[in-house]
């Protein structure tokens, strides 16, 4: 009974193992080219639509952030939707939770790429030169961000805590 019960356990840790690496295969983000590309724009300062945004402190990775933005990039993917709202009604704030961060605050920029597969750098770029998207990359409460690329749907959140 207990060689069963070993062999089931070892089982289990191996499924789980393998299930861990392949969630970690499904971001395509460097996270380096991305976190470079978003401090580089906060340290310069830049204008978001008519409001100029003065330099501002660097944000770090937060793995709860790119767990969410990963999951939110996956199922607008597999469910043919570009949104900041779910079709099944879950908000940003639900995914934000559901990953464990907790806020006192977020931003949430989406991206999708059809027929191409823009870098990291491209990304950040196209969200600096839209307004609403540039105003959360600029806003200084931000201090972490996570960013996702699955099949070309991207989702970069932006928190504090």
């Amino acid at each position: 009974m207990r060689k069963y019960f070993g062999l089931a356990l070892l089982f289990l840790i191996i499924s789980c193992q393998k299930n861990k690496e392949e969630v970690k295969t499904k971001n395509l983000v460097n996270k380096d080219e991305v976190l470079a590309a978003v401090n580089k724009i906060r340290k310069a300062g830049c204008k978001c639509g008519e409001v100029t945004y003065a330099p501002t402190g660097q944000v770090t990775w937060n793995q709860n952030l790119e767990d969410a933005a990963l999951y939110h990039s996956e199922d607008m993917s597999q469910n043919n939707y570009f949104a900041h709202v779910a079709p099944n009604g879950e908000t940003p704030a639900d995914r934000v939770t559901k990953f464990g961060y907790q806020y006192l605050g977020f931003g949430e920029n989406l991206y999708a790429a059809f027929g191409f597969s823009p870098t990291a750098t491209e990304v950040v770029e196209n969200w600096k030169n839209s307004q609403t998207h540039c105003t959360n990359l600029m806003n200084p409460k931000f201090k972490e961000m996570g960013v996702a690329n699955f099949n070309n749907y991207w989702t970069q959140i932006l928190g504090y805590k």
